[in-house]
């Protein structure tokens, strides 16, 4: 048996990821025409942009959609880096928050290994 959905749901569902869709897609724009000069400064300051383009995206994620996000096993993580992590990824989704989660990490794609 499935739920139903009422109009009045789908509405307020369509208007906030249209929101979330305008406010994220133009911040982008911004980052990448205002930020690209930051590609040939060191890692150390590009990532600096990193991060609040990150913090950005998820403060339009907690109020806008209304999206958290819960870690498990981070117990299991040693004390002090450096130390590899194999995310189990749902969607693009963890990609950004594995910033927030570990300092500076490397990203290594599947073509690559």
């Amino acid at each position: 048996m499935s739920k139903e959905i009422s109009k009045e749901t789908k509405h307020t569902y369509f208007l906030r990821s249209s929101l979330f869709n305008l406010c994220f897609y133009s911040i982008i724009g911004i980052f990448c025409i205002v930020l690209l000069p930051l590609l040939l400064m060191p890692r150390k300051i590009m990532m600096g942009a990193v991060y609040i383009f990150i913090h950005t995206t998820a403060f339009l994620e907690k109020y806008i959609l209304g999206l958290t996000y819960e870690v498990r096993g981070a117990e299991n993580l040693p004390v002090a880096p450096p130390y590899i992590v194999a995310a189990k990824h749902q969607s693009a989704y963890e990609t950004f928050k594995l910033h927030f989660l570990f300092d500076n990490p490397a990203t290594i794609l599947k073509k690559e290994l």
